[in-house]
């Protein structure tokens, strides 16, 4: 079902596109378990879908356009920070706490290239310890928007090459372990070199992107940034956090910059990043695109575990013949390895949230959950005799994890976030073989809002490194906002 609606402003039209989520069978491009596969959904969805966010109920909100080059996150206590836009050295909170509206972050202006800004959609990332990490050009600060403290600093990321849009690279924190929830890693990738927006717009030269990695444990005092690189040269990729705690980066161009008509070159080859992998051993190409993603495509993760692909528009308008890359309507789905049939034996199945020690028949699923609650999270396993599922052996590892989709745009997740949690005992609850095999799984809510800020999350478990076959949307809070 789809429903398509024009709504027209005084500067542009937005075209919103509602894509409601189902799981299908089907061919599609691969290479089997290891590299992942290419599924089309829809040929044309009607609009080039700039925007993309996954919504509570499985929905999937796509539009396209806007401008100006704003990023926003959300704070532990329920409100956003917009922060930065073109000529906008400033933050400010929704909903306004008073009368004062905007907030001078010096910050922006500092980083900003007098022909190429570069310091557009800055990356912005909450740190587990409350900070906002901010990213612009090749510089980032931590700093507390309630102005409690100064601003921390942080060493330049080494090479001098920018990463903002125009120059756009990707950004992502790292998944939070429940073993160290107040150590924040963040992960900056690809960009384009200085300069290479006057080329591009000029038509003199498509410079070559970048293809280096900055990794930095922002919550660390003497943080230092570790340099990796990705297999080629990326501009315009967009990050998505998997719930493996793996990082894929797609989309994108290994030649020039963001902008109208200003790349070209297309990386049809998604990379995947492993972060508990060895320094130089983290990066796989997986299968082969069909369709180039160039400027204005985005990409985010879907509730059973896909990453829909769509968007890819460098024109002024929409232009389908006589152009190298017309624009694309289409929407796709990239099958991360993980959903391989190969892997369904390991596969948790019919995840659902429940109050502990509600029983095994009379237990109701929960839909919010209070910050370092304790909650049984019940499964089966891979597919057993008849209906049920298989049985684990003793001692076989069980995550479980809560995934933030993020608001996807110009190659920024804005507000994505994986939070492990704390597994404790996990138990069969269903009778003794034959019957059908059923577990749950003791597990601990985030302990705070600075390490999951309050919100709609996927709750998926993780079996044997393979996610259930869908995350299941559960609000977490204080208890006093869930009733």
């Amino acid at each position: 079902m789809t429903i398509l609606i024009p709504r027209t402003t005084t500067t542009t039209t937005i075209l919103f596109f509602f894509f409601f989520l189902f799981f299908y069978g089907g061919g599609g491009e691969g290479t089997g378990e290891g590299g992942g596969e290419w599924r089309l959904l829809h040929e044309s969805i009607g609009i080039s879908a700039m925007h993309m966010q996954l919504l509570p109920g499985d929905k999937v909100v796509m539009f396209d356009r806007t401008d100006f080059g704003p990023s926003n996150i959300s704070l532990p206590d329920g409100r956003v920070v917009i922060l930065g836009g073109r000529r906008q050295f400033n933050y400010e909170f929704f909903p306004r706490a008073s009368d004062r509206e905007l907030y001078e972050f010096p910050f922006l202006e500092e980083t900003r290239d007098a022909d190429d800004e570069n310091n557009l959609y800055p990356f912005l990332h909450l740190l587990p310890d409350g900070g906002l990490f901010v990213f612009a050009n090749n510089r980032s600060v931590v700093f507390d928007p309630f102005l409690r403290r100064p601003p921390r600093r942080l060493p330049d990321l080494p090479g001098g090459a920018p990463r903002n849009y125009p120059s756009s690279g990707s950004s992502a924190l790292l998944p939070l372990r429940p073993e160290s929830p107040a150590r924040g890693e963040v992960l900056v990738c690809g960009g384009a070199p200085r300069g290479a927006y006057a080329w591009a717009r000029r038509g003199a030269a498509f410079l070559p992107a970048e293809r280096t990695c900055g990794r930095i444990a922002a919550t660390e005092a003497g943080a230092a940034w570790s340099v990796e690189a990705m297999p080629g040269p990326r501009v315009m990729g967009d990050m998505v956090l998997l719930p493996t705690g793996d990082v894929l980066v797609v989309n994108g161009a290994a030649a020039g910059t963001a902008g109208w008509e200003s790349a070209r070159d297309p990386v049809l080859r998604p990379a995947l990043y492993r972060p508990e992998r060895e320094l130089g051993a983290r990066f796989e190409e997986m299968a082969r695109a069909g369709r180039a993603r160039l400027y204005h495509a985005a990409a985010t993760l879907d509730s059973y575990g896909r990453v829909l692909v769509g968007g890819g528009n460098p024109h002024a308008g929409y232009v389908f013949d006589g152009v190298e890359y017309p624009t694309e309507l289409s929407l796709e789905a990239f099958l991360p390895p993980y959903l391989h049939p190969g892997r369904d034996g390991a596969r948790p199945r019919a995840a659902a949230v429940v109050a502990r020690g509600g029983g095994a028949a009379a237990a109701a699923a929960v839909g919010g959950v209070g910050y370092g609650e304790v909650v049984g999270v019940r499964f089966r396993v891979g597919v057993g005799d008849g209906d049920g599922g298989a049985e684990m052996e003793e001692g076989e590892e069980v995550r479980v994890v809560a995934v933030a989709p993020g608001f996807a745009t110009h190659a920024v997740g804005m507000n994505q976030r994986v939070v492990g949690m704390g597994v404790g005992r996990v138990e069969r609850i269903s009778p003794p073989a034959p019957a059908p095999a059923e577990y749950e799984a003791s597990s601990a809510a985030p302990p705070s809002p600075e390490v999951a800020p309050p919100g709609y999350y996927l709750w998926f478990v993780v079996h044997a490194g393979v996610p259930s076959d869908r995350g299941v949307w559960v609000r977490i809070g204080y208890p006093g906002d869930l009733s």
